[in-house]
């Protein structure tokens, strides 16, 4: 089984989305916090039942979008990883390797013309690791929730983040800040947007308690997050910009809005909140952020441009 099982789903998915117009997808686990008796019945059960992170996802309603769907689960790690083939074209340059595909293309065929090697996908995979997204091959989520505090407290980046992102599950939203925080600082850029997803629910809970001053503090809060989650790599990202996206939904569901006195406020908790992490790693001996991005990245996103231009060529 592949070992790409990290965050192949919601960056290859929102590109498959949006190259085939149907982005109404977001990445993150939930739009409202569930009330608290379900809550309370998910951690009657958790013991019983091993957690996920699956989310939703949709079907394919062409040959082309169900190939690009076949590259997804392979990134994701659900389906055998098969050899590479031979180059699939003569031409030289990505148009003609995408263009020269069959109708059905395989998967590693896909991967194979958008020119991304071995080494690119390397280099994704520890990029992914070390930024906190190996969620499902790590097995934390297997772990009792007795096992994951151990680890917590030892300075497990993975065990912080999947206890912080229970807590908010369960409307715990401070010792979910706190544990996101100590995982942000360890270097996960996902805890950085659970951390975004955890002020959002508080928003959201605040609006319902009909404390709308509270409600647009946690939306900035939120957009602050996920500004750091861009610094750290997210904004070079396929993903860029559904975070915010669902944050801005928030808000206009509440009747709220940004002004430009907000939007200054969102960049200079940012900053705070960036400087006082690298403080703080500092101080315990670690290096500074390395906040590049792997050029499968850029390739893949070089690929689906492509691929929408040849498809609207056909088209007309």
């Amino acid at each position: 089984m592949s070992r790409f099982n990290v965050i192949g789903r919601p960056i290859v998915f929102v590109i498959l989305l949006a190259s085939f117009g149907a982005a109404a997808w977001y990445w993150w686990p939930l739009e409202t916090p569930p009330s608290r008796d379900q809550t309370a019945a998910t951690a009657a059960s958790a013991k019983k039942t091993p957690a996920t992170d699956d989310k939703p996802s949709a079907a394919p309603d062409s040959q082309d979008e169900a190939a690009w769907l076949a590259l997804r689960d392979k990134l994701a790690g659900t389906l055998e990883q098969s050899a590479r083939p031979g180059p699939q074209a003569q031409g030289d340059t990505l148009r003609d390797r995408l263009a020269a595909l069959p109708d059905s293309p395989t998967e590693a065929a896909l991967l194979e013309a958008a020119g991304i090697t071995p080494e690119d996908e390397a280099a994704y995979e520890q990029w992914a690791r070390e930024r906190g997204f190996d969620r499902e091959s790590t097995g934390y989520q297997y772990y009792d929730r007795e096992t994951l505090q151990a680890l917590a407290a030892s300075g497990d980046m993975y065990a912080q983040q999947r206890l912080g992102f229970q807590a908010a599950n369960e409307h715990d939203f401070l010792r979910a800040e706190v544990l996101l925080k100590q995982a942000a600082t360890q270097g996960s850029a996902y805890a950085l947007d659970l951390l975004a997803f955890n002020a959002t629910s508080r928003a959201i809970e605040a609006n319902q308690q009909e404390n709308q001053a509270q409600a647009k503090r946690q939306l900035l809060e939120a957009f602050a997050w996920s500004e750091l989650a861009n610094r750290r790599g997210y904004g070079d990202m396929p993903i860029a910009g559904f975070r915010e996206g669902n944050i801005q939904r928030n808000l206009g569901d509440m009747g709220l809005e940004l002004t430009p006195e907000d939007r200054q406020r969102i960049e200079k908790m940012a900053q705070r909140r960036y400087e006082a992490m690298e403080r703080e790693r500092a101080e315990r001996g670690q290096a500074p952020f390395d906040n590049a991005t792997p050029a499968f990245f850029e390739k893949l996103k070089r690929a689906r441009e492509a691929f929408q231009e040849i498809r609207s060529e056909k088209a007309e």
